[in-house]
């Protein structure tokens, strides 16, 4: 395998080592959790050990090899909290999630705090923390749209349209979708990232039963073309999947069978056999209930 390969070459403490684990912790995340688990620890061990002393390896030498492994470290505190919150241990996924968020502002300043917030939405949302997690994630887009009104004064008027509603207190619907078509228009078609996370609030929307406002978004989302993957983009997958789910929950099930046919195409042509079936399920109940439905 590749990770005794890079561990017979430069022994347990090498960056590549550390990157191998941190890739194979990944892919075992959802199947394999002792073995992820095992992985994410002996990742974090190295990684910490080399940001708080350095290390003279060949490959990791001093202060800027510490800093150089930084990113990665953020990258693994970050998985690992999301793996523990999917496994519901959500005290233990605080420190990680700390951690990670200290080493962004340290690296980074403020540039990713918006970032930070849509962790911490993520962290309240699946501890079952509905309006807390919205609060996060309003003020996650808040700032990200304010920062770019600096870099984009032609535009600093509408953006400040969309700002007022989305920070009124009391606000019936706030403008989410109008906030995200401008980020997509500052980010490109290609940002599976902003796709991500129009998928992450439409789910919290869906929770709340705010169904209208959960699906504007996640039509929106499509309009985005992955610049890694294209058409068989993974979030674009999840994206259609949500969508077909919950057209399916508000009973309009041959809507969704178009949606959920294109997502299974690409969970399978991506070999992601837990979307796969997750998704083949749901499009059999859809096919079945509509079948039943009036023409």
């Amino acid at each position: 395998s590749a990770l005794a390969r890079f561990r017979a070459c430069f022994g347990e403490q090498h960056l590549e080592v550390a990157e191998t684990r941190l890739a194979l912790a990944r892919l075992a995340s959802w199947s394999e959790g002792s073995e992820a688990a095992e992985h994410f620890a002996a990742a974090l061990l190295f990684l910490e050990r080399g940001t708080d002393e350095g290390n003279a390896d060949e490959g990791n030498a001093g202060e800027g090899g510490a800093r150089a492994r930084e990113p990665l470290l953020i990258e693994c505190l970050t998985l690992y909290s999301g793996f523990l919150q999917a496994r519901r241990r959500f005290e233990e996924a605080e420190a990680p999630l700390a951690r990670a968020e200290e080493l962004t502002r340290e690296l980074y300043g403020d540039e990713l705090t918006s970032e930070i917030l849509r962790r911490r939405a993520q962290l309240a949302q699946v501890r079952g923390e509905l309006e807390s997690a919205e609060e996060l994630g309003r003020r996650a887009l808040v700032f990200e749209l304010r920062r770019w009104v600096t870099t984009r004064p032609d535009e600093a008027l509408e953006v400040e349209r969309v700002l007022d509603v989305l920070e009124r207190a009391g606000a019936s619907e706030r403008p989410y979708v109008a906030a995200f078509q401008l980020l997509r228009r500052f980010r490109g078609d290609g940002s599976f990232e902003l796709a991500g996370w129009m998928n992450g609030l439409a789910r919290l929307l869906a929770d709340q039963e705010r169904h209208a406002e959960a699906e504007a978004l996640l039509r929106e989302a499509l309009h985005i073309r992955c610049r890694a993957y294209g058409a068989d983009c993974p979030v674009r997958q999840r994206t259609l999947f949500s969508l077909g789910q919950l057209l399916e929950r508000t009973e309009r099930t041959r809507e969704a069978v178009p949606l959920l046919t294109e997502s299974l195409a690409i969970a399978e042509k991506n070999g992601d056999e837990r979307d796969a079936a997750e998704t083949r399920a749901a499009l059999l109940r859809c096919t079945a209930a509509g079948a039943e439905e009036r023409p």
